[in-house]
């Protein structure tokens, strides 16, 4: 997902592609969420959490996401065997709940039935997406 490299600089992310990663470990990343779209395992790594929310803060209740937690590095060793070998990863459902997200696995159809319809001159209804 995100790697740091000596080439870029503190706070510059490289995003590469993600189906490759078994778990992300991230701080108050956005990079979250869109991990969170693999439903695959995520352990939030908040050693400044504090200074984090008096000086940012968060846009969600940072202590409802459905996450596993550590504050420390040693936290991180011992919780990240857990975090990856979970048996049922709910990120998914926890992102379609969140952000009321519609996917069905029909995206392209859906669309190209659309404008088949427009192209025909036949009336649709968003509602029946």
């Amino acid at each position: 997902m995100g790697y740091m490299t000596p080439q870029l600089g503190w706070g510059e992310v490289a995003l590469l592609p993600a189906k490759y990663d078994d778990f992300l470990i991230s701080d108050y990343s956005s990079s979250i969420t869109d991990f969170a779209l693999l439903n695959k395992p995520i352990l939030i790594y908040c050693p400044d959490l504090e200074d984090y929310l008096s000086d940012r803060g968060f846009n969600q209740d940072f202590n409802a996401l459905p996450f596993p937690k550590a504050y420390t590095v040693s936290e991180v060793i011992n919780k990240l065997p857990a975090a990856v070998s979970q048996k049922e990863i709910n990120t998914l459902d926890w992102m379609n709940k969140e952000y009321s997200l519609c996917e069905t696995g029909r995206a392209s159809k859906t669309v190209a039935n659309i404008i088949k319809n427009v192209l025909e001159g036949k009336e649709y209804a968003y509602r029946n997406l």
